[in-house]
Order: C-alpha cells, then sequence, then structure tokens
C-alpha cells in the first residue's frame, strides 16, 4: 500500500477511495483472528459506541482528511482513556498515529510505537500488525530510513503471522 495514494481526495474521488477499504466480511474474519479481547459486559455498549466513531475516522484517513480525523480522535481521547480498556486504546492510537504522519511524522511515528505497545500488551494483535506496517511503509517512502523499515515490516510480519494474514501488502 502506498501511503501517497491515500492524501487529499476531491469529492470526485471519494467513492474510488471507499473502494479501497477492507471487505468487511475480511475484516471480521481478521478480527476473530487477531482481533481484540472481549470487554467487560459493563463496557461492552460504550466500546462498541466508540468503534463505531473509529470507523468513522478511518473513512477520514483513507479520504486524505487527515486534520479532521485527529480532530476526532482528540475528542474521544478523553472517553476511550476513562474506559481503560487496553485494545480499545490500541485502536484510538493506531488511528491517531496514521493520522499525525501526515501532519506531524515524527509524533507519529511515536505514537504508532505506543499504539504497538498497548496492542501488545492488551493481545491485540491486528492492531500490533497494523501498528509496525504502517511505520515500515512511512519508513520506506517518507523517510526514507530502509534499515528501520525492514525491522518495523519484520516485526509487521511476525505479528500478522499471528493473526493469520498471509499479506501485508
Amino acid at each position: 500500500v502506498d501511503l501517497r495514494g491515500f492524501t487529499a481526495f476531491s469529492d470526485r474521488e471519494a467513492p474510488e477511495a471507499v473502494q479501497r477499504l477492507d471487505d468487511p466480511q475480511g475484516c471480521a474474519r481478521e478480527a476473530r483472528q487477531g482481533g481484540p479481547p472481549a470487554p467487560p459486559s459493563a463496557q461492552a455498549g460504550e466500546v462498541q459506541a466508540i468503534r463505531g466513531e473509529l470507523v468513522l475516522v478511518e473513512a477520514d484517513l483513507l479520504t486524505g482528511r487527515h486534520a479532521h480525523a485527529l480532530t476526532k480522535l482528540d475528542q474521544l481521547a478523553g472517553p476511550v482513556r476513562a474506559l481503560e480498556h487496553g485494545p480499545l486504546s490500541a485502536e484510538h492510537s493506531v488511528l491517531r498515529g496514521r493520522a499525525l504522519l501526515f501532519i506531524r511524522p515524527s509524533e507519529g511515528f511515536e505514537v504508532l510505537e505506543q499504539a504497538a505497545d498497548l496492542a501488545e500488551g492488551s493481545r491485540h494483535d491486528r492492531v500490533l500488525a497494523d501498528s509496525w506496517r504502517w511505520m515500515a511503509m512511512s519508513a520506506a517512502t517518507d523517510l526514507p530510513d530502509l534499515e528501520r523499515g525492514r525491522s518495523w515490516l519484520r516485526r509487521a510480519e511476525a505479528a500478522a503471522t499471528r493473526v493469520g494474514v498471509d499479506s501485508l501488502g
């Protein structure tokens, strides 16, 4: 995946961007294979509601609306923190890191590393793989820091293997 393909889209290009979204059935399979542990039943509704908001943030990122996505993520930071649910924190952080890669790249890398730590600590292998993958792609295309990119790609591939994903591209 080339990050440059996800920069600012016009309204006419938005349908093409939507077509780039992963197949929902594939996402569901992947979530079962490396997705997060279920939240405590008392938090399930709140966690689900925030995840619904994160889906909208994902759409913003895929259509090049990075600043808008970051604003939404900043608004969700308090509620995510209040729930103290590690997997949700990891999901929030990986999206925040992705948004920051386009606005303040060095901060984006830092947040993606934090997302990887949160994901690993909460056994959320899908987010772990995604965090390392975004760092690797950005290192290869934006820095360019091929050595760091290779290291991050190895970590992404190891996490993807645990999830059961054949290819990261």
